[in-house]
């Protein structure tokens, strides 16, 4: 199944991780029909290292390394490359980052 982003969230920027948790939740229900998935990020412009985060640590702790081979991203732009490096290299400031912004939208 193909999951156009900006169709999805009717917008082309991703940085609500609370979207991020969104889509993993559509994702679970598809993957209940569905074996693999293709994320198209065709006219996504921004996209933010927090929904990143959200999105792959959500995933992650529910399919582990199988995840690598349930997804196809498509029509990434270097902004995507750019923060998934940044990710990959920050991981423990966003996991803080994170746990503050919750702490605030749950006050």
């Amino acid at each position: 199944m193909k999951i156009k982003l900006k169709k999805f969230f009717n917008t082309s920027v991703l940085v609500n991780p609370e979207k991020a948790k969104k889509l993993c939740i559509q994702i679970n229900k598809i993957f209940k029909v569905e074996n693999n998935i293709i994320l198209d990020f065709a006219e996504i412009n921004g996209i933010s290292q927090l929904f990143l985060y959200v999105f792959f640590t959500t995933l992650r702790e529910q399919y582990g390394k199988e995840l690598k081979n349930k997804f196809l991203f498509i029509n990434l732009s270097t902004l995507f490359f750019e923060q998934l490096n940044y990710l990959k290299t920050n991981y423990k400031t966003l996991q803080y980052r994170y746990t503050k912004f919750k702490a605030l939208c749950y006050v």
